[in-house]
């Protein structure tokens, strides 16, 4: 069945404004006077017309619309009858030719290998000797040979046969081999300290040259930080160990 809305390009049962937007839009595209006359957009010019005619007039839409519903009711019908009369007498599946099927009358040589595999490895694990107060193995032992000449004890002069400058001995790899170390020094510095009555390089030598040095009525204060050391008659007074940075003899 023709269907004029296709012809268009509008969907089915527009309205009428839908149908005339349309109509002019694909007038001037197709034109034939503004294609040079072109025989595909004479045709197409042609098709477009007679379906607009035919949609144009409201009684004529409505007798094309009744027609296009009963053709699309009567087309569905014959696809639901087709659809259902092919499931009706399809014929049953057919069972696939390359399948094969696994479990019973299986051949068994899979677990005839996994058993031959399974017993060789015993018999290996089992050949082994399993003693757990072996001794290790003895290592061969090794011998040690050097071409320079050998110094004798008595003179400490080079032997003259050339057999006696090859020197072999046997040692074992378990014999123990000890080695003596010098005796470390004692690094250990001694903190010089200083108490009242000290001298000045006593204080020197245990808190360095002091930051401030002040001189007032007779006496000398040295300064250390936050700490202080005070001299009278060459010596120390007193101290006021502020800062906890002093070296004072307790």
């Amino acid at each position: 069945m023709l269907n004029y809305y296709e012809i268009l390009g509008v969907a089915d049962f527009s309205a009428p404004e839908v149908v005339r937007k349309a109509h002019r839009m694909l007038s001037k595209q197709h034109h034939p006077d503004l294609n040079n006359s072109d025989k595909f957009h004479e045709e197409r010019f042609k098709e477009i017309q007679h379906a607009y005619e035919q949609l144009r007039n409201p009684d004529q839409k409505a007798a094309f619309d009744t027609r296009l519903r009963y053709y699309y009711s009567i087309r569905d019908h014959h696809q639901y009858t087709a659809q259902e009369s092919y499931h009706q007498y399809a014929p049953p599946p057919q069972p696939d030719s390359s399948y094969t099927p696994t479990g019973k009358g299986q051949s068994p040589v899979m677990a005839i290998v996994f058993f031959l595999i399974f017993f060789s490895l015993l018999k290996i694990f089992l050949a082994q000797p399993w003693d757990d107060n072996a001794p290790p193995p003895r290592q061969a032992p090794f011998k040690f040979q050097t071409s320079e000449p050998l110094f004798s004890p008595e003179n400490k002069t080079p032997e003259a046969s050339q057999e006696q400058s090859v020197f072999q001995r046997e040692a074992s790899p378990f014999q123990p081999t000890t080695t003596a170390f010098p005796a470390l020094k004692d690094t250990t510095v001694v903190q010089k300290t200083f108490r009242t009555g000290s001298s000045r390089d006593a204080v020197r030598a245990a808190q360095g040259t002091p930051e401030w040095v002040t001189i007032h009525n007779g006496s000398e204060m040295w300064t250390y930080g936050n700490s202080v050391v005070i001299f009278k008659n060459n010596a120390v007074d007193s101290y006021h160990n502020i800062g906890r940075n002093l070296h004072v003899e307790n």
